[in-house]
């Protein structure tokens, strides 16, 4: 192999490919060219990625290498265009304008190149990417990698009617989904819902975030393989068949009482409060006639109180305990100015929205309530 590529590119195509190289995983990343085209993937059980970029490609080739070793010196390139060339053992990546760095990595022998086996019996919808990164921002902090029940660590991705795409995340004790409008949705998409692991989800929130303004999304036939693409940029997810919750249970259908609330002073109180919190995270809100506050304390001597007046509740008093770093990510999830918060009674879930929401976008946060503490 000897070609030549941007730098800029290279840098990005690189980075793209992070998904599969966990720490865990001794993974490598594979190039070869194809015309006057460098492609590169990288893989692991449940992920593939793969990027195309332009290339002045002298000598055809395919080589592997060490994935860390290659993210490492591609990070640092100095400005100017970068020649990779292979010898039997090693690439020779050389880069600079000004200056003339040169590094040798070792070639992983004995690999082949995998076989992308892309489904031909296709579900495919074109969606706004500005649309779908919402959705997936307002749901993610919900979803566990490490939780104990299976649909805790997952989102579960399904279409409450013909043009509504929602995706939802529950750990049992909070809940969030987030739902999009998206016009001219394929009938046969999404036809019954499926569940995408965190893993999967934030290598579609990274392409969502790259400027595009529409990306693809492809189900196979079999409910197996979840297929995102941009040009240049494919990502290919294998499904796990988790049977995900009724969840619309526990989202409260009829609350009594809606409050608007300053979501920067919320956040900012609640922050203060749960200094003297406990390792439960405690945080009761007290609402009373025209103000609202919110306390925390330990079983020692620590207390946190703070008071904030709102105007447009003349309810009964009534003590929420909720659990504050839960309510910490919801708030901070959220651009909008006004965080409206629902509820019944102090042991019914509690209900979060923001006020004011990207057009045709909707989403909404359920907490249940801790045991109340005095």
């Amino acid at each position: 192999m000897l070609v030549t590529v941007n730098r800029e590119d290279f840098q990005t195509a690189v980075a793209r490919l992070q998904g599969p190289l966990t720490d865990k995983n001794v993974g490598h990343v594979g190039m070869k060219t194809e015309g006057n085209r460098l492609i590169l993937t990288a893989s692991d059980k449940i992920l593939t990625i793969i990027c195309e970029i332009n290339s002045n490609t002298i000598r055809q080739g395919i080589v592997f290498l060490p994935g860390k070793l290659l993210t490492d010196v591609v990070r640092e390139l100095p400005v100017g265009d970068v020649s990779l060339e292979s010898n039997e053992s090693a690439v020779i990546v050389t880069a600079g304008e000004k200056s003339h760095f040169t590094m040798k990595l070792p070639q992983i022998k004995n690999l082949a190149w995998p076989v992308i086996d892309r489904p031909t019996q296709l579900s495919t919808a074109i969606v706004s990417a500005e649309r779908f990164k919402y959705m997936i921002e307002q749901v993610l902090f919900t979803i566990a990698t490490d939780s104990p029940h299976p649909y805790g660590g997952v989102g579960y991705l399904h279409k409450p009617s013909s043009q509504l795409v929602r995706l939802v995340g529950t750990d049992g004790f909070r809940l969030s989904y987030c739902e999009v409008n998206l016009d001219n949705l394929p009938e046969d998409f999404l036809k019954s819902g499926l569940c995408l692991s965190k893993r999967a989800l934030l290598e579609l929130q990274k392409i969502c975030s790259e400027g595009f303004e529409t990306v693809s999304l492809s189900i196979s036939e079999d409910q197996k393989t979840f297929i995102t693409e941009v040009p240049g940029y494919f990502v290919f997810h294998r499904l796990i068949k988790v049977n995900y919750p009724n969840y619309q249970g526990v989202i409260p259908t009829a609350p009594a009482q809606t409050i608007s609330l300053p979501r920067a002073s919320l956040q900012s109180m609640a922050r203060r409060v749960l200094l003297a919190a406990d390792k439960s995270k405690a945080l009761n809100l007290n609402f009373e006639p025209e103000r609202l506050t919110l306390a925390s304390h330990t079983a020692g001597e620590s207390e946190g109180k703070e008071t904030l007046g709102i105007d447009d509740y003349n309810g009964p008093s009534c003590n929420l305990s909720l659990n504050g770093r839960y309510l910490h990510d919801i708030v901070s999830s959220t651009g909008s100015a006004q965080l409206l918060i629902c509820f019944n009674t102090p042991d019914q879930p509690v209900m979060l929205a923001p006020a004011v929401e990207p057009i045709a976008c909707k989403s909404k946060h359920v907490l249940v309530p801790m045991k109340e503490t005095h």
